[in-house]
């Protein structure tokens, strides 16, 4: 792209229930999960993916993979970028059918 390289998410995405089961318990991993502890061990599990942080060793992440200094990066995923009429319009058809509407 000439605008510039993609940031890919991947499966790096994480819904919290508005009523989960244990909320202290989501709490408590997502700080984690966000920590630098925790970004060294979610990079090193998934292989390919640069962690934002920059306070972290990119060792683990392969060359092509890695984001260059001072780059400026097109984040693929955002919303603006999705029409999400579609989606919406399929999951307000589908909650009704499976309420019997």
């Amino acid at each position: 792209m000439k605008e510039a390289p993609v940031v890919e998410t991947a499966a790096s995405t994480f819904t919290l229930l508005d009523k989960p089961a244990n909320p202290n318990a989501a709490r408590l991993f997502l700080n984690w999960l966000m920590s630098r502890d925790g970004q060294i061990s979610f990079q090193k599990s998934q292989g390919s993916c640069d962690s934002a942080r920059l306070d972290i060793s990119k060792v683990d992440v392969p060359p092509l993979s890695r984001r260059k200094d001072g780059g400026q990066y097109f984040r693929l995923w955002d919303t603006e970028w999705m029409d999400v009429n579609e989606v919406q319009t399929f999951v307000e058809n589908s909650l009704k059918t499976s309420k019997g509407q």
